[in-house]
């Protein structure tokens, strides 16, 4: 049997899901930042999946001091605010994302919250930077809004960095 790769004769190659789906060109990223998020302020950023397809979505919060991360299900909005447009990770693929993400909506309910975590960055007035990450995946259903909130504890202006990865699986729902 011939290969059309010379060199890769006799070669078995495997690869992590997520490298598969950036070779698909249907992995994103998108990344929120504020460098002096007030104390007791809150970096919102708003997650809609599109209607035909669910989002796998990981997370991750970096914060000059302590932090607090939640995910919200069902969330409410009188105004969406602006457009984040996610990047595909394939940068040779037209392919963009069919879900929507927003920075700085007017929240009216957050919704039922799924999860939540504190970034202890410190004690006694000593600050230092702290980075969490969801544990696995999220399956976020689709047409449902999210909220992805991140809240300031350090007792002063801290930087405070929401990175987001998804993918949109081709062709089906799950």
């Amino acid at each position: 049997m011939g290969n059309t790769f010379p060199g890769f004769e006799n070669f078995v190659t495997s690869q992590g899901s997520a490298h598969a789906r950036i070779h698909q060109g249907t992995f994103y990223s998108a990344d929120l930042f504020d460098p002096a998020l007030a104390s007791a302020g809150v970096l919102d950023m708003l997650i809609r999946p599109d209607a035909s397809v669910s989002m796998h979505l990981r997370f991750t919060l970096a914060a000059g001091g302590d932090a607090q991360v939640e995910l919200f299900e069902a969330a409410t909005f009188s105004a969406a605010g602006a457009l984040l447009q996610p990047i595909n990770r394939n940068r040779i693929t037209a392919n963009v994302a069919r879900g929507l993400l927003n920075t700085g909506p007017t929240i009216t309910a957050p919704g039922v919250k799924l999860t939540h975590g504190l970034l202890p960055g410190g004690s006694q007035g000593q600050t230092v930077g702290a980075v969490g990450s969801s544990f696995e995946e999220w399956v976020l259903a689709p047409g449902v809004v999210y909220l992805l909130r991140s809240t300031n504890l350090a007792g002063q202006a801290q930087p405070v960095d929401i990175q987001v990865d998804f993918y949109e699986p081709i062709g089906k729902l799950r």
